[in-house]
């Protein structure tokens, strides 16, 4: 069966952004990912702007999370 949850998807990314530290980039149009060593992740968006993180949380629909993680 398929469940809806109350709120939408928006409701848990909230929920779960409620328990990050450090910065939180939304409606950020990823490109890719690609791993930065021991250092973590390099996102690089939809401009070709490169920013490193220690740890990624990637809130997207399955196609769009399989594109963006194709090359890792």
């Amino acid at each position: 069966p398929w469940h809806v949850i109350r709120g939408g998807a928006a409701s848990y990314i909230e929920a779960a952004a409620s328990e990050l530290r450090g910065p939180i980039l939304r409606g950020v149009a990823v490109d890719h990912l690609e791993r930065a060593g021991a250092r973590g992740w390099t996102v690089v968006d939809g401009r070709g702007e490169r920013r490193t993180f220690d740890h990624v949380v990637l809130a997207a629909g399955a196609r769009d999370a399989a594109r963006i993680l194709a090359d890792v």
